[in-house]
């Protein structure tokens, strides 16, 4: 029988190719049947983790995939912000028992237990499952459970061997950090830019009244941030870039 594919996770491609997982807008709000489905999977996940056993993992991985992602491993595995608004809102929902880092991980450790030997998965405990979920290779993942088991490592000493033999990459150092001011600006100039003025006309006569008064407030508290920034920048002194400049 073929070997699984190893358990890993690649985060710098979105699926698409998934039955059932559609691409959606990322900033339109829940659906009424959305957010009930959000605070329905709240209320069970709340109520598996009181369980505390490496059964919540399992049970948890099997309900959020089959609830969020209609079965798929790899549709979660390739999930980002906006892909599913319903699953964000879940994840991130402040009446969640459990953070998003670990409820990640233990979806993580439900796939693990998954694909690992039934005779190792359920002799380790969630802990130990954690410090394995580094090891790309699902191989390597089952060699370090063996001694784990065999030398009677705790979860600490498992952690810490696979830190050594699998020793993150190195951060390159990039470029500092850029001011919080900058980064937020240039999210708006690149929002501004994206609207069409010859487009808000031809669409401006479907508009209801209310919809006109939004977007004449919208458009004037634009101009007075934009008017602000610049009396700032004038008083300060500060040289003016060109324009849509990214440095």
């Amino acid at each position: 029988m073929a070997a699984s594919p190893p358990l890993t996770i690649d985060l710098s491609r979105r699926h698409d190719g998934d039955p059932g997982v559609a691409l959606v807008a990322a900033d339109r709000p829940l659906t009424s049947a959305e957010q009930a489905q959000v605070d329905q999977a709240v209320r069970t996940v709340n109520a598996m983790l009181l369980q505390k056993n490496l059964e919540v993992a399992a049970e948890l991985h099997r309900y959020v995939i089959g609830e969020f992602f209609a079965g798929s491993w790899q549709a979660w595995a390739d999930n980002r912000p906006g892909f599913t608004p319903a699953y964000d809102a879940f994840a991130g929902h402040g009446g969640l028992r459990v953070g998003k880092e670990m409820l990640r991980e233990l979806i993580r450790v439900g796939e693990q237990l998954i694909r690992m030997p039934g005779r190792l998965a359920g002799e380790l405990t969630v802990a130990h499952h954690r410090a394995l979920l580094p090891v790309a290779s699902e191989e390597g993942r089952v060699q370090l459970a063996e001694r784990a088991l065999r030398d009677q490592l705790s979860a600490k000493q498992l952690a810490d061997l696979v830190r050594q033999l699998h020793p993150p990459p190195a951060r390159s150092p990039g470029r500092p950090a850029q001011p919080r001011s900058y980064r937020k600006l240039a999210d708006a100039f690149k929002a501004v830019r994206a609207v069409d003025p010859a487009r808000v006309a031809a669409e401006a006569a479907g508009y209801t009244p209310h919809q006109r008064g939004v977007v004449a407030d919208r458009a004037k508290a634009i101009k007075a941030l934009a008017e602000a920034v610049i009396a700032v920048l004038e008083a300060d002194g500060a040289p003016g870039g060109g324009l849509g400049s990214s440095e």
